[in-house]
């Protein structure tokens, strides 16, 4: 027989014993006590937050949409369509991530959007749509799904806002929180910027980011 997670987790069998018994001090013993007698979600994609919390969340967060890009032509499916910027102007894309440093996740979706934008607008850019990117905690499944709809509710807040169309994303569960957003927007040739304002010639070679 396989061994159960809890007792994966507490004997540190698996091959990485200090990673499992630093995930399993994370969680708690409540928690995995309540994951080893869950089935497994998502049909064996262990990893993934199930299709049913994340349908509900992303029903629930409805209201927060504020955005109606023209360029986005279609969204919701594996991949989203949007229409490129009309000459002469350029794609310009940026991706953010990272862990929770906030305990309220609907603020942390805010500070993820907003970080992310950022290094658009650092461009001179004009954001247009952007896919995220979350890690949940692992926990009961309605304690995931709120933690969902919180940060999710929260970066949409911010995108919406700045008139930018969250496309998709993709969600997962992990030790702690986190979220990613990239982010796509359109930029005149002419009126690139790098650091220290300078203009850049649209032929030029990609360069390091900001943190």
């Amino acid at each position: 027989n396989l061994p159960s997670m809890e007792d994966m987790l507490r004997s540190g069998s698996g091959g990485s014993g200090e990673r499992e018994q630093s995930l399993a001090a994370s969680m708690g013993a409540d928690t995995i006590a309540l994951l080893s007698k869950a089935q497994m979600r998502c049909g064996g994609c262990g990893s993934k937050v199930g299709q049913q919390v994340l349908t509900r969340a992303l029903k629930q967060v409805q209201s927060f949409v504020r955005c109606n890009r023209p360029e986005v032509l279609s969204a919701g499916d594996d991949a989203a369509v949007i229409r490129p910027p009309p000459p002469p102007y350029l794609l310009v894309q940026s991706i953010d991530y990272f862990r929770s440093f906030v305990s309220d996740p609907f603020l942390f979706g805010q500070i993820a959007a907003n970080h992310a934008l950022s290094d658009l607008y650092a461009m001179n850019g004009e954001a247009v749509s952007a896919l995220a990117l979350c890690v949940l905690p692992f926990g009961p499944e309605n304690k995931v799904e709120q933690t969902l709809i919180h940060i999710l509710a929260g970066a949409l807040c911010q995108l919406g806002r700045e008139n930018c169309a969250l496309v998709g994303g993709h969600t997962s569960e992990g030790a702690e929180l986190a979220m990613g957003l990239s982010v796509t927007g359109a930029v005149h040739p002419d009126k690139v910027l790098r650091k220290g304002t300078e203009l850049m010639s649209f032929a030029s070679g990609p360069r390091a980011g900001a943190d």
